[in-house]
């Protein structure tokens, strides 16, 4: 259930931050790459023809797919309905960066060696900030923080939990294997094999096709962990990936009726915001 948090933190948050999502695009992007003028023009064009495209053609799709989440709140959960509702998220993801990527690798093939350089900065400060937050305590202290995490996400959710709930999903939550190091490695592993990629880019200026193939593979490498291509690196995340579904099913399932209509309420108004934002061209 986590990862629909990502889709929305309240109605009035869905309506104000899709309204703004081509702004904070650019910000984005500008972090990283510190565009100049001519690239941040042209990249503001592309970025607003992107939302129009997710407007009119994702949001519905969101919508439909957050009623049959609803409904799926209407009887006990498996841990297979949670990976159903995983593989959903991903493929709307894939959708997405697909429909994003050749415009990105037009972007690549105007960046400098000191936009590259730039990024490279922003890895850095950005995987100091994971290790500050995620590997300088110790063990307890990490279980500990990512309980707290999962409790407060199911109360997003589904309210206030007694007692007795709270000590279950702490239990699960404990069962968890700790894999932080793990993330960091993936995560530089990736961030290196993508400047390789651009500094490729920028010396050779293959042509758009082959850049094009180029960006999809790192895609593909950051979208999910099948992808990973150290097995042994892959089994690890994979076996913590299956805990993390099964403590999403006990949660569901550990929860009042009245809980699963807070969710489910939830549920349909985002449901209603998204159908209103696609019909939205502002």
């Amino acid at each position: 259930m986590a990862c629909i948090v990502a889709l929305a933190a309240g109605c009035s948050v869905v309506k104000l931050s899709y309204n703004n999502a081509d702004t904070l695009t650019l910000l984005w992007l500008n972090r990283y790459v510190d565009l100049d003028a001519g690239q941040e023009a042209w990249t503001k064009d592309r970025v607003r023809e992107f939302y129009v495209w997710h407007r009119a053609t994702q949001l519905p799709d969101y919508a439909q797919m957050l009623l049959r989440t609803r409904t799926l709140l209407q009887s006990p959960v498996t841990k297979a309905d949670m990976l159903a509702l995983n593989a959903e998220m991903a493929t709307r993801l894939d959708v997405a960066t697909t429909k994003a990527l050749p415009d990105l690798a037009t972007l690549a093939l105007q960046l400098s060696p000191e936009q590259i350089a730039h990024m490279e900065r922003k890895f850095e400060k950005n995987n100091a900030e994971f290790r500050k937050d995620f590997l300088d305590t110790d063990t307890e202290q990490r279980q500990e923080n990512r309980y707290k995490t999962v409790l407060w996400l199911a109360e997003f959710w589904f309210g206030r939990f007694s007692p007795e709930q709270e000590a279950v999903i702490k239990r699960a939550s404990y069962a968890r294997p700790l894999i932080n190091e793990l993330w960091l490695s993936e995560r530089l592993a990736r961030q290196r094999d993508l400047i390789v990629v651009l500094k490729r880019i920028q010396a050779e200026k293959p042509s758009p096709h082959a850049t094009l193939a180029l960006l999809k593979d790192q895609a593909v490498r950051a979208t999910g962990i099948a992808n990973i291509p150290n097995a042994a690196t892959r089994a690890e995340a994979e076996a913590a990936a299956a805990h993390a579904t099964q403590l999403a099913a006990t949660i569901v399932n550990l929860t009042t009726p009245e809980q699963r209509q807070r969710a489910m309420d939830k549920l349909q108004q985002w449901a209603d915001d998204f159908v209103a934002l696609s019909l939205d061209g502002r």
